[in-house]
């Protein structure tokens, strides 16, 4: 509950006009006429939701890929499916 009502703090304390401003100008902003700032941070929520949609694949793989894979991504700090997922992104992108 607490983590809740700090959210709903920096929104209602924040001034989102200079990330308004930033994203319109580089062209991010979904923003359309008469929209106001409630209706911004709305759509860059759904917009970042669906950005980050995940969904489960399986796919085979030799061990010794997987283990040189969890080797690197604990060097790196991270969980491995984490650095995987970066990997595939990064080869597709």
């Amino acid at each position: 509950m607490k983590k809740r009502s700090n959210k709903v703090k920096y929104y209602n304390d924040t001034d989102f006009g200079e990330q308004m401003e930033c994203a319109i100008q580089d062209g991010t902003a979904i923003i359309g006429e008469g929209d106001g700032i409630t209706e911004f941070i709305a759509k860059a929520k759904a917009k970042r939701q669906a950005e980050n949609q995940r969904k489960m694949y399986s796919i085979r793989l030799k061990v010794s890929v997987v283990e040189g894979i969890k080797k690197k991504a604990a060097a790196a700090g991270v969980p491995y499916q984490t650095y995987i997922n970066a990997l595939l992104e990064k080869a597709v992108i």
